[in-house]
């Protein structure tokens, strides 16, 4: 017998190109607190944190989702036919029934079938986070290497107050994709990690206060940037930019601080720019980095995503604009 890969093991690096995302309408979070829904505090606790900013849906989410699944495919020259898997991330995405068929629909719309679509549930707003490690995983495993969409989808419940049941962020609303696949795209997936503890899920579900849960996450987030290191054999220095969930200014500092990295070095724009698109934070800020800075080629990116007890991470390198 030969000395080829066994089947099923992972081979090769993946690569993640075709970032694509849409919002909804436009407001200003001074619209939020013109009739303010009873506890959500003084709009100045908002803006001091950084927040100006929401987005709200309008559009179906059918339309929605067929737009970013076409900008990502077109984007990565993969046609529909090609793909092996899709993973979708809703985690505190208030669907209907619906909205979730509508998703499905999308897919098909975009000429999808015949493929697993897999939905992950738990990871709250670190969804993105453990929605690329799965799609690299399936991707390296698969014999013929086809590439994989990550869908990630995130919506304020229709009818309830924009301000999160921690009074922490502000949430809006918005669709965001992606393509994992063998050919070098945007950036090198050097590594990933997502890690859940399951110690703070009862103070977390339960609204235990922001800043008890910032400072009960300083290990988690330390552990797993730090893992991170590890596996993609890098030091917190040669991090040339963090780009966090985009909770506040004192979740994205505060993650920095545990991550090791200056600064200067946190992408902390769109916490105003856009306000919480809850799992899709990541790949929005990937997506406009570019806007604020030029990315450099061979730079190392490190992704945090973190909610009460959900963490999440990922290190990539950048190899061009491609995809």
């Amino acid at each position: 017998m030969g000395k080829g890969k066994l089947e099923g093991q992972p081979v090769g690096r993946s690569y993640i190109g075709g970032i694509s995302f849409r919002l909804g309408r436009n407001g200003c979070i001074e619209d939020l607190f013109a009739e303010p829904p009873a506890g959500d505090g003084d709009i100045d606790f908002f803006r001091t944190r950084g927040l100006r900013n929401y987005f709200e849906q309008v559009e179906p989410l059918g339309t929605m989702c067929t737009s970013v699944v076409d900008e990502s495919l077109r984007k990565c020259s993969v046609d529909a036919d090609q793909l092996g898997a899709v993973v979708v991330d809703a985690e505190q995405w208030h669907c209907t029934s619906e909205d979730r068929i509508q998703l499905l629909e999308s897919l098909d719309a975009c000429g999808i079938s015949g493929v697993p679509v897999i939905g992950l549930d738990l990871q709250t707003c670190s969804g993105c986070l453990t929605a690329l490690s799965v799609a690299d995983r399936l991707h390296r495993t698969d014999r013929e290497r086809k590439p994989v969409l990550v869908l990630l989808c995130g919506r304020a419940a229709p009818g309830t107050s924009r301000v999160d049941f921690r009074r922490a962020t502000i949430l809006s609303d918005g669709v965001a994709s992606c393509v994992v696949s063998s050919t070098p795209g945007s950036f090198a997936l050097l590594a990933s990690t997502t890690h859940t503890n399951l110690r703070m899920v009862r103070s977390g579900v339960a609204g235990e206060k922001a800043v008890v849960s910032v400072v009960r996450s300083h290990a988690d987030l330390a552990a797993v940037a730090n893992r991170l290191y590890a596996l993609a054999e890098i030091h917190a220095s040669q991090i040339d930019a963090l780009l966090c969930t985009n909770g506040n200014l004192l979740y994205v500092t505060f993650a920095g601080r545990a991550a090791g990295v200056a600064e200067a070095r946190i992408y902390t724009e769109n916490v105003a720019a856009y306000g919480h698109v809850f799992s899709c934070d990541h790949l929005i800020n990937l997506a406009t980095y570019a806007s604020f800075k030029p990315f450099l080629a061979g730079g190392k990116y490190l992704l945090i995503g973190w909610s009460p007890y959900v963490f999440g991470g990922a290190v990539l390198s950048y190899e061009g604009a491609s995809g």
